[in-house]
């Protein structure tokens, strides 16, 4: 069907109302993403936030520290460097995602966060093969049970927990919505798994660190907070320090 200029004239001024009366829609609906933040930020207290922020700085001081020195030894070497860059890119994507209730969403940041450290575990014990996904097997044991938990939810594999996320209820009605929402069941659970997650990248890129300058001012700066973590969360119980396949703990060199 042949449109006339007059009547091109008439839907772009419509198309233009329609699009005007979206970004309202949409303004209203970042609002509403800003108000499930703030709701986050009371829920995850500073004895949560603050050690989160420091696992985050540290890995990037790490790397930030030594930009300017000769890089990598081996191929590994390169290919681990290349992995933390990615990783650091986007290391708030998740946070930002669910502390608005983007559960869904952020679950597929974080199960690619995941597969990163799997990667790099792969790599430093040499069981890595390119072209392929990384294993979870591969992960640190007791990390495992977050990818169950991350598939079901990224690739919306489970019905109960989809509506779980979806169904909004008021006082009066209750339906499917894309307005965002709490939920504190599942903000915890990213929470934990978003923490579990870094504390273990900090903890390889702390080794590759050491493998590449040895045990440099950045090094022994980065191990002292690496401690300091660890003593926080053996306090708290909120995370359990790696092990290895026979169940001994993996430590930094020099970490106590």
């Amino acid at each position: 069907m042949k449109i006339s200029n007059e009547q091109l004239q008439k839907y772009f001024k419509e198309i233009q109302e329609f699009l005007n009366n979206q970004d309202y829609i949409n303004d209203l609906y970042k609002i509403r993403g800003l108000e499930t933040k703030l709701k986050t930020k009371e829920l995850l207290v500073d004895n949560l936030i603050e050690p989160f922020k420091l696992i985050a700085a540290v890995i990037q001081y790490l790397v930030f520290s030594s930009a300017d020195k000769e890089g990598a030894k081996t191929k590994d070497h390169h290919y681990s460097m290349m992995l933390v860059a990615a990783y650091i890119q986007g290391m708030f994507a998740s946070y930002n995602l669910y502390s608005e209730g983007s559960y869904i969403k952020a679950t597929a940041v974080l199960k690619q966060d995941f597969e990163i450290m799997v990667r790099l575990n792969e790599i430093y014990k040499n069981r890595h093969k390119d072209g392929k996904t990384p294993n979870a097997q591969n992960g640190p044991k007791e990390l495992s049970r977050i990818y169950g938990y991350l598939n079901d939810v990224a690739h919306i594999a489970k019905h109960d927990i989809l509506e779980q996320l979806i169904t909004y209820t008021n006082d009066e009605k209750s339906g499917f919505s894309p307005v965002k929402k709490i939920s504190e069941k599942h903000l915890f659970d990213l929470f934990l798994f978003d923490t579990s997650i870094k504390f273990e990248i900090l903890r390889q890129t702390l080794m590759l660190h050491f493998e590449l300058f040895g045990e440099d001012e950045v090094y022994e700066r980065g191990l002292t907070y690496y401690n300091v973590l660890i003593s926080i969360y053996s306090q708290t119980g909120i995370l359990k320090t790696p092990e290895d396949e026979e169940g001994k703990v993996v430590v930094v060199k020099k970490a106590v």
